[in-house]
């Protein structure tokens, strides 16, 4: 045999062997079908946007961002949340939004209507607890078990990702050793902050972490200690206090993932941005 048919029988080979992806094909209404979190993230116009990923815009906040305009400012501000939504398979949803918009925490319930494309495209219309309409374009993957997702509406600027959840959770569903990363902006400030670090959970709602957090400039180990609340609907709270030199407290709002091994969570404290996770190890 010639070298040309040796290389010619290895690409053969390899080719065979290496792993493929595969996609999904045929996708329906059906698709989406249960209990779903929705993470997302982003920055906001509130002079244009009337409701931002399940929530109005407060009114302070609209005439804040159109005043900024006029004084030649800036009109966006930092917005991420998380939103327990559930599809019945024939294209209702409904669900609650938990939202931080320019460092206000914001929540609502959420209903409205979902079509899924052959392509495995797909739209999402609902309506916030004000009636205010919002509208989403998504693409599913990962088997159908994950949508990337975007909203639409002028003024609006999240996107994010729609995770398959659970239906019934409890506190020692989340035990173990986890990494925590999140990053976020201090609304006062403008100054941005992130973290990674590790939590253990003890199963009974007990939490202790060590992190390596970096704020204004200069990065930090922080030691701290908790609590976290898991509710039978899979939202989880997860309060920390830290000691040290720069002592402080955080609550973060989350949704445990189906195969309980990931909390996708927003910070909710009065004047932060914060969105990340928890993954176990």
């Amino acid at each position: 045999m010639n070298a040309y048919r040796l290389t010619l029988a290895a690409a053969v080979l390899l080719g065979l062997a290496a792993p493929r992806a595969h996609a999904i094909s045929g996708c329906s209404t059906s698709t989406l079908n249960g209990n779903y979190v929705m993470q997302f993230s982003g920055t906001s116009a509130p002079n244009l946007a009337a409701s931002v990923g399940g929530v109005a815009v407060p009114a302070g906040i609209a005439q804040a961002a159109r005043t900024a305009t006029i004084n030649g400012g800036s009109s966006t501000v930092p917005a991420n949340g998380v939103v327990r939504l559930s599809f019945d398979g024939n294209g209702l949803l409904w669900g609650n939004s938990s939202a931080s918009l320019d460092g206000m925490w914001l929540q609502g319930s959420i209903g409205g209507q979902y079509a899924v494309n052959p392509d495995c495209t797909a739209a999402f219309t609902w309506t916030d607890a004000t009636g205010a309409a919002e509208n989403f374009s998504g693409v599913i993957v990962g088997q159908g078990d994950t949508t990337l997702i975007l909203q639409t509406d002028a003024g609006t600027g999240v996107s994010g990702v729609l995770k398959r959840v659970r239906g019934f959770c409890q506190i020692s569903d989340l035990a173990g050793t986890f990494g925590i990363q999140y990053s976020g902006t201090a609304v006062l400030t403008g100054s941005p902050y992130s973290s990674v670090g590790l939590l253990a959970l003890d199963g009974q709602g007990n939490v202790s972490a060590a992190e390596s957090r970096f704020a204004s400039g200069a990065s930090s180990t922080v030691l701290s200690s908790g609590s976290i609340v898991i509710n039978p609907d899979c939202s989880a709270t997860l309060s920390l206090s830290s000691t040290g030199a720069a002592p402080g407290s955080m609550t973060l709002s989350g949704i445990l993932s189906f195969d309980e091994k990931q909390l996708f969570f927003v910070q909710s404290d009065a004047g932060w941005t914060a969105s990340g996770t928890l993954t176990a190890q």
